[in-house]
């Protein structure tokens, strides 16, 4: 059963992906977690191999996830190390179906020991928004640059924005919205999931400040590369501006003329 499972198309790009992942140093520990919202194929491909029935129940408003019922996701469990997924997936990873009623979940795979990501509300509001954009990953990570950079400026998505935007020319490119930045408020809460829900309707990718950084993408490359391109200019802004000062910068009319030429519309209400 085990061996089946692990050949399912959307498992092995799942596992290839936290391979990458485990390689960054964004999961230290049980750090970090992801949702995948299955397609109709990859439900009846996998249908064979549900093995669990537990039901929980969603202590989240029903209107922040109207349009989920009976959706599938496949979740990291709470607990889990990303570094150990790709070795142990069948204790690692569940299946759930949310309920037609949006009462609850059931996990329909998993290791009967270990329930779903505790940052689950966040991910299914996130979902909630971004199934609107055919988008189907939902990814949080810890990357040091990105959590050093929420030490250093307001939390505003102008500051983040702006920031990022200046320190490399891919990311007006991969983020031309902007990103959106939460103070700290205490993980896994439903407080940090409404607020978040509140940044996904305008940002695919959100910092949680001191925490980590949260990115939604159409798949698992889509999700992975946003956090890639964003702790890189993260990591590059900390470097020139801890050099000393700099004698040369990237404008504004830089990223207009950058964004024209390439047929990007950028958020120029963030832009300053």
């Amino acid at each position: 059963m085990k061996t089946g499972f692990t050949q399912l198309n959307f498992i092995i790009n799942a596992i290839t992906f936290f391979e990458k992942a485990s390689l960054k140093g964004w999961h230290e520990r049980n750090a970090g977690n992801l949702t995948y919202r299955l397609t109709n194929d990859e439900i009846t491909s996998a249908a064979t191999f549900f093995n669990d029935n537990r039901h929980f129940p969603l202590d989240i408003p029903e209107k922040s996830i109207n349009n989920l019922a009976g959706e599938h996701f496949l979740v990291t469990n709470a607990g889990s190390f990303i570094s150990n997924i790709p070795s142990n997936p069948c204790n690692t990873l569940s299946i759930i179906k949310i309920d037609d009623n949006l009462k609850g979940y059931t996990v329909l795979f998993g290791d009967s020991l270990h329930r779903p990501t505790s940052e689950l509300f966040s991910h299914l509001i996130a979902h909630s928004i971004k199934i609107k954009q055919g988008k189907r990953v939902v990814y949080h990570s810890h990357p040091e640059n990105i959590i050093a950079l929420s030490f250093l400026l307001l939390h505003t998505p102008e500051a983040f924005s702006n920031t990022l935007w200046r320190s490399n020319t891919e990311c007006p490119l991969a983020f031309p919205e902007g990103i959106g930045v939460l103070p700290f408020l205490v993980p896994g809460s439903l407080e940090i999931a409404l607020e978040s829900s509140k940044m996904f309707e305008k940002f695919n990718i959100l910092v949680w400040a001191h925490h980590g950084i949260f990115s939604a993408g159409v798949d698992f490359d889509d999700a992975f590369s946003l956090v890639e391109v964003v702790e890189k200019a993260a990591k590059i802004y900390l470097l020139y501006s801890s050099a000393g000062k700099a004698v040369s910068t990237i404008t504004k009319q830089n990223i207009l003329d950058e964004c024209k030429a390439l047929g990007i519309s950028i958020n120029r209400d963030l832009l300053i």
